[in-house]
């Protein structure tokens, strides 16, 4: 496993394809109409009913946002492979998050089969993974492995979880591990979480 990339590249909104900047373009909608919605709910002494009522409408306009982050994660997995590889077309919204199969299966346009897998998971323990955590990693991890590719990436979001990946997985040699960065906005009234 290769222990030490770290990915550091500039914005690559220009490397959308249609279907990506589509699904930016409806995420970014939902979050007006999130934002437009907690402006206007009285949530701060409202009964169980109103309570359930206004959690209901918020889990509607949101959708899956796993799935979302799930997504966000891929486009930034993209813009760092856009930075080693030359792909004919790299799409990260052609797959539906969630299916069967690595989150990114391409070649390049010299031929080279390039896979990877894609957490966004924040370690249960505070230094370590729970063990449903650990087992999907162990998974994706064999998974990776027995595959034939030119190329092989386990990308994460958190820090934490790089940490602990390369002291549980440092076996794996074939396979590169990256802590995929990416800036933070800060808002007022909330923490900052860094991913540096």
């Amino acid at each position: 496993m290769h222990l030490n990339e770290t990915e550091d590249s500039q914005n690559c909104s220009c490397c959308l394809t249609k279907k990506e900047r589509e699904y930016v373009a409806g995420l970014r909608n939902r979050f007006v109409k999130m934002r437009k919605f907690l402006k206007t709910c009285k949530i701060e002494r409202c009964n169980i009913d109103d309570l359930f009522a206004n959690l209901t409408h918020f889990c509607t306009i949101s959708g899956n946002l796993h799935n979302s982050k799930s997504f966000g994660a891929c486009l930034l997995a993209k813009r760092y492979l856009l930075t080693r590889f030359k792909f004919e077309d790299l799409d990260i919204a052609a797959k539906a998050q969630g299916a069967n199969g690595f989150d990114v299966d391409e070649k390049t346009k010299r031929q080279k089969r390039i896979i990877a897998q894609i957490k966004t998971t924040i370690p249960y323990c505070a230094n370590k993974l729970g063990s449903n955590q650990l087992d999907a990693f162990k998974k994706d991890f064999r998974k990776l492995s027995a595959a034939k590719a030119d190329k092989k990436y386990f990308f994460v979001t958190n820090k934490k979880t790089n940490e602990y990946i390369k002291k549980a997985f440092c076996g794996y040699t074939s396979i590169t591990v990256v802590l995929l960065k990416y800036n933070v906005p800060s808002h007022p009234n909330t923490d900052r979480v860094s991913t540096k």
